[in-house]
C-alpha cells in the first residue's frame, strides 16, 4: 500500500476498508480502527474502538488508547462523550488543567445518563489529578466531599473494582487535605492492600509513592527511598505506567536532597526530564526542583537560566507553584548571590499576611528558608520568631528533620546574640534529633551556615555530613576571612572581612575599579607608575598624571577601608598586598592542582570533590565586563582553557563511573562555551549511545559539519567520522573512546 496516495480517494478508501475487514477478522482491532478512520468510516471505527476501550483502560494501556484516539479528527472526538471521556482519561496527568474542566463537564453528562461506573472513574481521575499535581488543599477537600457524596448515593451500584479504587483515592484526598492525620500511614497501606485485591498496578504505584511521601514528611528518608525504588521497579516492568515516572523522580530527588546527596538529587530530576514528554505539565515541577537543588550546590548561573525559562510558562492558580516560582527561588537566588536588596524584597513579600497561604503550602520548610535569609540580614529577632512559630505549630515533633534545623538555626542566633547557655540548650536538642534519626544534613541552603553551626556547636556528627565533606576550602575560608577577598570570575565583587561592598559603590568609581583590576592582573609583580600614567592619562603632564594616580589610589584605600594596608606603594610602583588579599581565581587554580595531584595518586573520589569545588568557583569568565585590555584578555583566555580542561576531567570521571547524565550536562556546557569543540561532539555521540539514543548520532555529526563548513569551510576530522560509523554499526562504546579524548 506504499503507493495508495497516488490513487483516487474512492479507491484509497476501498483499500483501507478491505484492510480494516482483514484486521478485524484477525482480532487486530487497533489496526482495523486505524484503517477505518483512514477510509473515513468514523461510525464503524467508533463501534470497534468502544468495544475494546474499557479493556485497554483496565489494563492501563493509556498510550495505546491515546494513539488510537489521535486518529479520530478532533471534531469527531468532541462530539461523542465516550470518545472524549477516554481521550481525557488518557491525558489526565499529561495536560491536567484542561482535563479537569473536561472531566467536570463529562461528570454532568454521565450523571444524567446514569452511567455510575464512569462517574466513579471521573471522581477517581480528578482526585488523582489534584494530588499528583499537589493541588491546593481546599480544592482537594471540596473534591473529596463531592466524591464522598456520590459514594453515599451510588456506591452500592458500582462494580467492585470501581468502588474500591474510588474508596482508596477518597482516603488519599482526606490525607492530602490534612497531611498530619495520624492515620496517614494506614491510608496508604489500605490503598496498597486494595491494589492487590483488584490487581490494579496503577493504584499500587500511586499508593507506594504516597506512602513514600508520608515517610518523607515524617523525616524517614531512607525508608521513603526504599519504597520509591519498589515503585521504580514496577514502572520499569510495565511501560504503560510511564506517566508516573516524573512523580517518582520528583520524590526520589527530594529524598536524596534531604539526605544531603545533592548530585544524586539532581540526577533524579535530570532523568525525569529526559524520560518525560516535553508537553507533560509535570515537567514544570521537575524544573523548579532542579533550580532548588542547583541553588544548594550551588550552580547559580544555571539555576538562574532555568528559572528565567520557567517564567515564560503558565503557573495557573496552584499555590505551591506560585510560592516556588514567584517568591522562594528568587529569594534564595538573590541570597546566594549576596544581592541583599532583591533578597530582602522577596523575603518581605513572603512575610506579608496575604501570602500566608503560600507559605503554608510548603510548611515547615518555607519557615526555614525565611529564617535563613533573615539571619543573612542579621534580623535575628524576626528569624527567631519565625523558627519558634514553626516549633509551636509542630508540638509533637511530627517533622523531626525541619525541627532539628530550626533548633540549629536558633542555637546559632542565640550564640551570635551572646546567650551561650541558651545556645547550648538548643544545639543539644538539635543533636538529640540528629543522633536519634541518624540525619547527616540540615535543610540550610548555604553550606557555610551549616559549617558555622558545626564549629559553634562542636558536635561530632557534622564530620559525617556529605555537604561539608564536599565543601570547598574557599567556601569555608571566605565566610571567616579577615581581610580582602576579590571575586573576578563572573561578576566583579569585593568582600571585606566577610561583608560585601555595595556594588553601587564600585560602579560609581569606575576609574578606581579599573586601577584595582590592573593590580589584580599584575598581582604577581608591581605596576610601574609610568605605565599607569600612559595607560590612564596619555598626553598629560607627568605631574598631573601623578596627582591623578594619587587621588584614585586614595579613593581605593577609602573604599577598601584603612584598617589594613591592602595597597602598597613606593616611589615608582603600586601593588596589592597579597599577604592579606585573596582572589577567587587563585583558589580556582590551587584547587584544580590539588585535584590533579589526587587523581595522579589514584584517589578519584578526592579528585572529583576537588574538581567540583573548583567548578563551583568559576561563575563566569575572568573580569568578563572588561573586554579590551590585552593583559586581562590573555588571563581570561588562559583561565577559560583551564575551565574547559576541568570540565573534560569531570566528564571522564563521570563516564568511568557510569554517571552518563551528569557527563551529558558537562558536555553541553563545553559546547555552550566553545560551539566548535570537536572532541566535545565526539563525547556527545558516545554519551548518546550509552543513554540509548543512538539515533541522535547522525544529527550530532551533521550539526558539527554544518558549523565547521559555515565557520572555516572544512569538514569534521576523519576521527569523528570514524567514531560515528563505529557507533552506528552497533558497537558499544569502549572506555578508551572517551579516555583518549583531549582538548587542544
Amino acid at each position: 500500500m506504499g503507493q495508495d496516495n497516488a490513487l483516487p480517494e474512492v479507491e484509497q478508501a476501498q483499500i483501507h476498508r478491505s484492510a480494516a475487514d482483514f484486521y478485524h477478522q484477525n482480532n487486530q482491532h487497533d489496526e482495523a480502527t486505524h484503517h477505518l478512520l483512514l477510509s473515513r468510516g468514523f461510525t464503524e471505527a467508533q463501534e470497534i474502538f468502544l468495544r475494546e476501550a474499557d479493556e485497554l483502560l483496565e489494563d492501563g494501556q493509556y498510550r495505546k488508547l491515546h494513539d488510537l484516539l489521535e486518529f479520530f479528527p478532533e471534531e469527531v472526538r468532541n462530539q461523542n462523550p465516550l470518545l472524549l471521556y477516554y481521550y481525557t482519561i488518557t491525558t489526565n496527568l499529561v495536560r491536567p488543567f484542561l482535563s479537569r474542566k473536561t472531566l467536570l463537564d463529562l461528570l454532568e453528562i454521565f450523571r444524567k445518563s446514569g452511567d455510575v461506573n464512569r462517574e466513579a472513574r471521573i471522581h477517581s481521575g480528578l482526585l488523582q489529578n489534584y494530588i499528583f499535581y499537589q493541588g491546593n488543599r481546599e480544592a482537594v477537600e471540596e473534591l473529596t466531599k463531592t466524591a464522598q457524596a456520590f459514594m453515599d448515593d451510588c456506591g452500592s451500584l458500582l462494580e467492585l473494582k470501581s468502588r474500591l479504587t474510588l474508596e482508596a483515592l477518597l482516603d488519599f484526598g482526606r490525607w492530602w487535605a490534612k497531611p498530619d492525620l495520624d492515620e496517614a500511614y494506614e491510608i496508604a497501606l489500605r490503598a496498597e492492600e486494595t491494589s492487590y485485591k483488584i490487581h490494579n498496578e496503577e493504584v499500587l504505584i500511586f499508593s507506594k509513592i504516597a506512602l513514600a511521601r508520608i515517610y518523607a514528611d515524617r523525616g524517614e528518608f531512607n525508608k521513603a527511598t526504599e519504597i520509591l525504588e519498589e515503585a521504580e521497579r514496577i514502572i520499569a516492568k510495565n511501560p504503560s505506567f510511564r506517566q508516573y515516572e516524573p512523580l517518582l523522580r520528583f520524590n526520589l530527588g527530594d529524598t536524596h536532597f534531604y539526605l544531603g546527596e545533592l548530585n544524586q538529587a539532581l540526577e533524579q530530576v535530570d532523568r525525569g526530564l529526559e524520560r518525560t514528554y516535553s508537553e507533560f505539565a509535570f515537567c514544570q515541577y521537575l524544573k523548579l526542583n532542579q533550580v532548588l537543588y542547583l541553588l544548594y550546590i550551588p550552580e547559580l548561573e544555571k539555576a538562574k537560566n532555568i528559572l528565567d525559562s520557567i517564567r515564560e510558562e503558565d503557573i495557573g492558580e496552584n499555590l505551591y507553584l506560585r510560592y516556588l516560582s514567584l517568591y522562594l527561588l528568587h529569594m534564595l537566588l538573590a541570597y546566594r548571590r549576596n544581592n541583599r536588596e532583591r533578597a530582602e524584597f522577596y523575603c518581605n513579600r513572603l512575610m506579608e499576611p496575604e501570602n500566608q497561604k503560600l507559605l503554608d503550602t510548603d510548611f515547615p520548610y518555607s519557615y526555614l528558608a525565611l529564617a535563613e535569609v533573615l539571619i543573612f540580614f542579621e534580623h535575628y529577632e524576626d528569624a527567631a520568631s519565625t523558627l519558634e512559630k514553626l516549633l509551636e505549630e509542630d508540638p509533637e515533633q511530627k517533622h523531626p528533620y525541619p525541627d532539628a534545623t530550626a533548633f540549629a538555626l536558633l542555637g546559632l542566633i542565640h550564640d551570635r546574640l551572646g546567650d551561650k547557655a541558651k545556645s547550648r540548650q538548643l544545639f543539644d536538642k538539635m543533636g538529640e534529633i540528629l543522633r536519634a534519626k541518624e540525619y547527616r544534613n540540615l535543610d540550610i541552603c548555604n553550606p557555610v551556615l551549616i559549617n558555622n553551626i558545626a564549629v559553634t556547636s562542636k558536635l561530632p556528627m557534622f564530620k559525617e555530613f556529605p555537604r561539608l565533606k564536599h565543601m570547598s576550602a574557599t567556601q569555608i575560608i571566605n565566610e571567616r576571612i579577615s581581610g580582602l577577598y576579590i571575586y573576578t570570575l563572573g561578576e566583579f565583587r569585593i568582600v571585606l572581612n566577610g561583608e560585601e561592598i555595595d556594588p553601587a559603590v564600585l560602579s560609581r568609581h569606575k576609574k578606581v575599579m579599573d586601577l584595582l583590576k590592573l593590580l589584580v592582573v599584575n598581582r604577581g609583580s608591581r605596576c610601574v607608575k609610568e605605565v599607569l600614567f600612559n595607560l590612564f592619562w596619555s598626553g598629560y603632564l607627568e605631574k598631573s598624571s601623578r596627582n591623578n594616580l594619587n587621588t584614585i589610589t586614595y579613593r581605593l584605600r577609602k573604599i577598601l577601608g584603612e584598617d589594613a594596608d591592602y595597597i602598597l606603594t613606593d616611589a615608582n610602583s603600586i601593588r596589592l598586598n597579597m599577604n592579606i588579599c585573596k582572589l577567587d581565581v587563585d583558589d580556582f587554580i590551587t584547587i584544580i592542582n590539588s585535584g590533579r595531584a589526587e587523581e595522579n595518586k589514584g584517589n578519584l573520589q578526592r579528585a572529583l570533590s576537588a574538581y567540583l569545588n573548583a567548578k563551583d568557583i568559576y561563575h563566569g569568565d575572568f573580569l568578563e565586563s572588561d573586554l579590551y585590555n590585552d593583559d586581562i584578555r590573555d588571563e581570561r583566555e588562559s583561565l577559560n582553557n583551564s575551565y574547559l580542561q576541568l570540565l573534560m576531567r569531570l566528564i571522564k570521571i563521570h563516564l568511568n563511573s557510569g554517571k552518563y547524565h551528569r557527563a551529558l550536562e558537562l558536555i553541553r556546557e563545553i559546547l555552550a562555551k566553545d560551539p566548535l569543540c570537536e572532541p566535545a561532539y565526539r563525547l556527545l555521540m558516545i554519551v548518546s549511545t550509552l543513554l540509548g539514543n543512538r539515533s541522535e548520532i547522525p544529527k550530532i555529526y551533521n550539526k558539527l559539519n554544518k558549523k565547521l563548513l559555515r565557520s572555516y569551510d572544512i569538514e569534521a576530522d576523519p576521527k569523528t567520522a570514524a567514531l560515528k560509523n563505529e557507533l552506528l554499526s552497533g558497537s558499544g562504546p569502549m572506555p578508551t573512546m572517551w579516555q583518549n579524548e583531549t582538548l587542544i
